[in-house]
């Protein structure tokens, strides 16, 4: 693991601890879509600031890694944005059943989706041929839909 991961991975039971830290400023109940909505942004804003992270550590040492391009995407930005249609659709279709959540289960579910975020962060589908593979840090990738 590199130091910038063993970092990441520190943060995500903080997170949790501060989530359920704020708790009594939280719902206490989230019904499910809304929970498909948080958990997908959670994951997604991870890996935002993950990339982001990335692309100023890669300007400060230009990597000799060259741009290639491959049909994939990766799977923790495909993971968010279909949690987040999922999560509207159940929303509009007014399918709902509320779930209590407490300081604990604040905590528990913010260091929970953070770790899902960090496990699958190195991975990417690949369309042609179809396969999960691992792409370490995929920022050399360009994704091209057709070859």
């Amino acid at each position: 693991m590199t130091k910038s991961e063993k970092i990441e991975f520190a943060l995500v039971p903080l997170s949790g601890i501060a989530a359920a830290g704020v708790a009594s400023s939280l719902p206490l109940e989230l019904e499910i879509g809304q929970l498909f909505l948080l958990v997908s942004i959670l994951v997604l804003a991870q890996g935002l600031i993950r990339d982001l992270w990335l692309l100023v550590r890669a300007r400060r040492s230009p990597s000799t890694g060259e741009l290639r391009a491959a049909q994939c995407m990766c799977i923790e930005s495909t993971v968010g944005v279909l949690g987040i249609v999922v999560g509207f659709a159940l929303i509009g279709t007014g399918f709902g059943r509320p779930i209590a959540l407490s300081a604990t289960g604040w905590g528990v579910l913010v260091a929970a989706s953070l770790t899902f975020g960090f496990l699958i962060k190195d991975f990417v589908i690949e369309w042609n041929p179809w396969r999960i593979r691992r792409e370490k840090d995929h920022l050399n990738l360009l994704v091209k839909w057709r070859p």
